[in-house]
């Protein structure tokens, strides 16, 4: 039963944060609207996000599980990614979150060894 509880959860996890992410990427403006984020805003909301990160981070540690990091470092790749196309494309400095993405994915390598030591 546990696992039917766990496997519906992640389905429906999966399936919102989907949704949002193709309503928000089609059109950010009107997608950052229809889920009622303001663009002024927006600094606020990413200390929360940054926060969110932190809190997943230290879940992560104190499970101990190589596998949640790498997991969570791929994350933490794909973030950053995002924010170096977005900058780059632009012609912005983006230099810091090229860097973050490849701290991230020298991260997620070093839990795959961690992983296979264990």
């Amino acid at each position: 039963m546990a696992s039917g509880i766990f496997i519906l959860v992640s389905a429906m996890a999966l399936l919102v944060t989907d949704g949002l992410t193709v309503l928000v990427m089609r059109d950010p403006v009107a997608g950052l609207a229809r889920i009622d984020h303001h663009l002024e805003d927006l600094p606020q909301v990413m200390a929360g996000r940054y926060l969110t990160l932190f809190v997943l981070a230290l879940g992560a540690a104190i499970h101990g599980d190589p596998i949640v990091f790498f997991g969570l470092f791929v994350a933490f790749a794909v973030a950053s990614a995002a924010d170096t196309f977005i900058y780059a494309r632009k012609g912005k400095k983006y230099g810091p979150h090229l860097a973050a993405g490849v701290a991230s994915v020298a991260g997620a390598g070093l839990s795959l060894i961690a992983a296979g030591a264990n």
